[in-house]
């Protein structure tokens, strides 16, 4: 045991090495392993290694997740309580031997009505503080009381003793955990509460940029506010576990963030490794391992409660034959058989001892009562194993930089067992485990099953003697399969080949393979294997292509991924900011891009439900070739917004690694030959050969410019299109949807048709490609206020006769 003791790895390693005295760690045989515990970083506090904090702020929080589910060192745990928990959770934290806090006992179920009433009529989200709703709460609840002088002063006493461990405990009212509740069942909503973990956070900047509220701003780091934001945290580990469950909405790919409500499926990751601020490769790592871990964790706790029913039954059916079997006539003759215990604990598998030769004459079957002792100490065995924490998930990590992180020494984040694999090693490595898990759980679920068929009195020597070997994989029921946990191997993309790849895809076994990629497109020469959509034509595996700046759709689909055991791809956009030239707090934004623009869709496919074929519903404009984005524009009248297509180089501008593939210049520059990239990909190649595509650019006083695109970028734009075509193809979308069409498309008159008309695409196509040419789709508010100007401008003047008054 203490080679896994972290208490022990951190005073005689980890202190050490945070104190930056490696060469004082003593060398003793637990070193010599090379082993870390599980969590070993969480104890290191980056508090002296920060200036500032993020703060939230509660009267802007709408609830959407984003903050904690985007936070790559696991600092911003969420939770949500009514007033009747956090009221509970805070009179257990005060009441103490000299504290009982029994008056305010009394009247702590009526208090917490009241402080629902009030945040139920609270619209303007004045109560920001678990303190002052409960100062309120209490003082209208006073008024209705008719006390003596004393009895009050007595309330009052208990009441600032429970408000002492929240006082300065943020709540916020949210659209999606308050109101909903209300509208669900009076009384049924919830306060949203986030915490900081000040230990762990690396003021990356993340939640401040990445919330679409504003409700995360910075502020300087003093002792008073890690001091209080300590205290926050540390209430917070108070408060029961949170069931995630009701505030999960089916459809709604955004709300499976709320699966980290729950502490333990937050905290499969901890912070205090050596990842970089605002490292994506770890928030893709940290959303796969609580998704797995909010699916694994039910199951588990499932058979725990299955192997203790059957423990009672078995220890209820071992009693039966004892009391049957052992027969008190001759105490001296007991005491003997007592004596032949070896004067130690009597366990259920001493007590056949008891049975002697005159109580088999009677019938008792002495042989099964050892069998049934057995069985109940296995069961025991393994119920101890689940009640301690059985792991979720195994770890194969595979060779590469963008996993530094997880494993350097002696800095583990890992609540799970993992180990490391040389490259192309990968494979092998996640076989064996599995194999290994596998007999492990066909042992365990034979004792289950043999428990079950002696409690129905079904079993006999043969049917242990054959269940001894455990089971197979086939021999296992669906249910019996989702027990075993899976072997997830995580490995970058650039260093991953398909062949490894279609390897780890092949069997029935439930490996998943998380494919991090950091670049998400590569300029011609180079190329980079697709994994995902080669992925799609084996047409009997899970295949995920997803992001971190899309959580939702992330943990939403690993989970889909384990309904079934089976193996799985899953391809995440995890950017690399250092070799992007993005800054840390710009990660969400850079990971949206990626699918906004096309360069990595997101996309899922089951392959039990080959009918629905791939989704790709969570792109924005699914039935576009391009999403549309707009941009603020600063002109001499004024500001104006420019609509336009968002391709694979509007992404790649915001880029330093891409900055070579531009060419900035002013707009009248731009010279005639210069087209739209998005329009210039939509030519033939003939027809491109003397223009140039261009995409706009603004800078920071908003003016507009025109950045001229590098052939090899153009190419690896036209190369992100044919991926999108191809996709929307296989999806069943093979033509823009009519809502997702300009409005003038549909509002354009159709001309007299003198000869046969021309089918609806035609008109469709010819009319957008004049709107293109006269500049509409670039910008349509710019166009239309153009021709306003024209028209009155050159407006006719009218012919009036002396008698006749001007119209």
């Amino acid at each position: 045991p203490p080679l896994f003791d972290r208490g022990r790895f951190w005073h005689s390693v980890s202190f050490l090495y945070d104190r930056a005295r490696p060469e004082d760690a003593l060398i003793d045989p637990f070193l010599a392993t090379a082993l870390m515990p599980a969590a070993t970083s969480a104890p290191r506090d980056m508090t002296r290694h920060r200036r500032r904090l993020p703060q939230w702020l509660p009267e802007n929080c709408t609830g959407c997740g984003l903050c904690w589910a985007l936070c790559p060192d696991s600092a911003l745990p969420p939770a949500v309580i009514d007033p009747a928990t956090l009221i509970g959770t805070a009179m257990a934290a005060a009441r103490g031997p000299d504290r009982p806090l029994t008056q305010l006992a009394r009247i702590a179920d009526h208090l917490a009505k009241q402080a629902q009433r009030i945040v139920a009529a609270d619209g303007l989200g004045r109560y920001r503080t678990a303190g002052a709703l409960l100062g309120e709460a209490f003082e209208r609840l006073l008024a209705k009381l008719t006390l003596d002088g004393d009895a009050e002063a007595a309330l009052r006493v208990d009441l600032a003793a429970l408000r002492a461990p929240l006082e300065d405990l943020p709540l916020a009212r949210t659209e999606a955990f308050f109101d909903r509740g209300e509208r669900e069942c009076k009384g049924g909503g919830k306060l949203l509460t986030i915490g900081l973990n000040t230990a762990s956070c690396k003021a990356c900047g993340v939640c401040v940029e990445s919330c679409p509220d504003a409700a995360f701003a910075w502020t300087a780091q003093k002792p008073a506010t890690v001091d209080q934001a300590r205290r926050n945290w540390g209430f917070q580990h108070r408060l029961p576990e949170i069931d995630p469950a009701p505030h999960l909405r089916a459809g709604e790919a955004a709300s499976e963030v709320n699966r980290l409500l729950a502490d333990g499926v937050y905290h499969c990751l901890s912070g205090g490794d050596g990842a970089r601020p605002g490292d994506g490769s770890k928030t893709a790592v940290h959303l796969v391992l609580a998704a797995v871990e909010s699916v694994m964790r039910p199951r588990h706790r499932a058979h725990a409660a299955r192997l203790a029913e059957l423990a009672d039954g078995l220890r209820a059916k071992i009693q039966g034959q004892v009391s049957a079997a052992v027969t008190i006539n001759d105490f001296e003759e007991f005491a003997a058989r007592l004596g032949r215990l070896d004067q130690r604990a009597a366990g259920p598998a001493d007590l056949t001892a008891l049975v002697g030769d005159e109580d088999a004459a009677r019938g008792v079957d002495a042989a099964r009562l050892a069998r049934l002792s057995r069985l109940l100490a296995e069961l025991e065995r393994q119920r101890q194993r689940y009640a301690t924490g059985r792991a979720r998930a195994m770890l194969v990590l595979a060779d590469g930089e963008v996993l530094r992180w997880s494993g350097t020494y002696p800095d583990n984040p890992h609540a799970n067992p993992w180990i490391g694999a040389s490259r192309g090693a990968a494979a092998g490595t996640a076989r064996g485990l599995i194999e290994g898990m596998t007999e492990r759980l066909g042992h365990e679920l034979a004792a289950c099953r043999l428990a079950a068929a002696e409690l129905a009195d079904r079993a006999g020597p043969a049917d242990h003697q054959r269940l001894a070997e455990g089971l197979n994989w086939d021999e296992l029921e669906p249910a019996e399969q989702a027990l075993l946990p899976p072997v997830l191997v995580i490995a970058p993309r650039a260093t991953t080949t398909w062949a490894e790849v279609a390897e780890l895809l092949a069997g029935p076994a439930p490996i998943l393979t998380a494919i991090l990629d950091a670049e998400a497109i590569v300029l011609p020469p180079a190329s980079c294997e697709h994994h995902a959509l080669l992925a799609l034509d084996l047409a009997d595996a899970f295949v995920l292509q997803t992001s971190v700046g899309h959580p939702g759709h992330l943990i939403g689909g690993v989970v889909e991924a384990l309904a079934a055991p089976r193996p799985a791809l899953i391809q995440v956009f995890a950017p690399d900011l250092e070799a992007s030239g993005v800054a840390p707090e710009k990660m969400a934004e850079h990971a949206r891009g990626a699918f906004e623009s096309r360069a990595l869709p997101l996309f899922r496919y089951d392959p039990r439900e080959p009918a629905a074929g791939l989704s790709l519903a969570e792109n924005p404009a699914p039935g576009n070739d391009w999403s549309r984005r707009e941009l603020r524009v600063m002109e001499p009248d004024g500001e104006r917004k420019v609509n336009r297509a968002l391709t694979v180089a509007d992404w790649a501008l915001g880029q330093e690694r891409f900055r070579p593939q531009f060419e900035i210049v002013a707009r009248g520059r731009a010279g005639e030959q210069a087209r739209p990239l998005a329009d210039w990909l939509a030519l033939a190649p003939d027809a491109r050969r003397d223009l140039t595509p261009y995409v706009h650019v603004t800078d920071a006083a908003g003016r507009l410019f025109v950045a001229r695109v590098s052939a090899p970028l153009a190419a690896a734009t036209e190369a992100c299109q044919r991926v999108w075509t191809r996709l929307r193809q296989r999806a069943g979308a093979t033509r823009p949807a009519a809502a997702d069409r300009p409005a003038a498309t549909a509002a354009a008159p159709a001309p007299e048709p003198t000869t046969p008309a021309p089918a609806p695409d035609e008109h469709a196509r010819l009319t957008e490609r004049l709107l293109e040419l006269c500049g509409y789709r670039e910008d349509p508010d710019f166009f239309n206020r153009s021709l306003r100007r024209y028209l009155e401008q050159h407006r006719p003047e009218p012919e009036t006769t002396p008698d006749e008054p001007a119209r």
